[in-house]
């Protein structure tokens, strides 16, 4: 009970979305954003400096999870072109549980840019370093989680029992441009950090590694005019035991962006997004709803996200690592 109770504390510090993630103690899972660009460096950091210019990304997603509980994802980016070549980021995020526990996370990216064929084709690869800090509370866990399925081991630990996490981390990711496709991979969490709250005992060995996050996304935008733009994408993220698919489909009509997609964790269907913005000079706004749609959900509450981004100097794009992309 002791090392099961708090490999669910682990799992809600680390904010996880997929069903196929509950109910599973030994399952870390990352929080995904159903804007996946409207994050871009946390999407691949290979984005770093992909506009041209300077740009700030910011994103909050409210997940509930029924009646007693939630999770909160603040995410924050500033990402800028040097010259031709180098692309630099710094990307922060905040994730907090009921109170109970909650992580920050800040990392550093250099992605420089590759040209070939005269600008035609943009290849980026990318390195992140970062560093993660975890704090648990104990004395604000209920006597018991439903949705855990098992009671907390309060009776090991006292109330006032706090813990904290400070480790390593370090992300690779790779893009590829040319003409209006957009595609690339992210290696996140290569150095498999431990995040455990728990020191070693009898029961428990103190480690809880957080797995490698693979990624693959993939758009391509098509110009019917210049103000009115569609762009299918789709992206695929597995992590450990969840695997993580999600198509979107969005339209540009002067400055609006419509987006609708569906998400499907595999085991079961997810959910279907729906999303709602707008894009011009320079600014991105953007509210997403996700809309349950397994029986095994129905407990879950609701997904909100919200976005908002800004890029400077929109209007010099020689430097950009690939088309304007209208994805949420």
């Amino acid at each position: 009970m002791k090392k099961f109770g708090f490999v669910s504390l682990v799992l809600l510090f680390t904010g996880p979305i997929g069903l196929a993630q509950y109910g599973a103690f030994t399952r870390y899972n990352d929080v995904s954003f159903t804007q996946y660009y409207s994050s871009p460096i946390y999407l691949n950091p290979a984005f770093a400096g992909y506009d041209g210019s300077s740009r700030i990304s910011t994103a909050y997603r409210y997940q509930g999870r029924g009646q007693s509980s939630n999770f909160q994802t603040v995410n924050g980016s500033y990402d800028r072109m040097i010259g031709k070549t180098h692309g630099v980021a710094v990307n922060y995020q905040f994730n907090f549980a009921d109170g109970t526990a909650q992580t920050h996370a800040l990392s550093f990216v250099y992605a420089p840019a590759i040209r070939l064929f005269k600008n035609k084709l943009v290849i980026s690869p990318a390195i992140e370093l970062g560093w993660r800090h975890g704090y648990l509370d104990v004395s604000k866990i209920p006597p018991y989680e439903p949705r855990m399925f098992s009671p907390w081991p309060s009776i090991y630990y006292p109330p006032s029992y706090t813990s904290t996490t400070d480790v390593f981390d370090m992300s690779a990711g790779l893009l590829l441009s040319h003409s209006n496709f957009t595609y690339g991979a992210s290696f996140q969490h290569l150095t498999q950090p431990n995040i455990s709250f728990v020191k070693p005992d009898e029961f428990y060995n103190g480690i809880a590694k957080l797995p490698i996050k693979y990624t693959a996304h993939l758009s391509y935008l098509g110009d019917v005019s210049e103000r009115f733009k569609l762009s299918p994408s789709t992206i695929f993220i597995n992590q450990q035991d969840f695997t993580e698919l999600q198509s979107t489909l969005t339209f540009y009509v002067y400055g609006a962006r419509i987006g609708l997609g569906f998400r499907n964790s595999f085991n079961n269907p997810d959910a279907m997004l729906f999303m709602l913005g707008y894009q011009g000079h320079g600014f991105r706004v953007a509210y997403s709803y996700d809309l349950y749609v397994s029986s095994i959900t129905n407990n879950l509450g609701a997904s909100h996200e919200a976005s908002l981004a800004y890029v400077f100097n929109f209007k010099k794009s020689e430097n950009r690592k690939g088309v304007s992309l209208i994805n949420f």
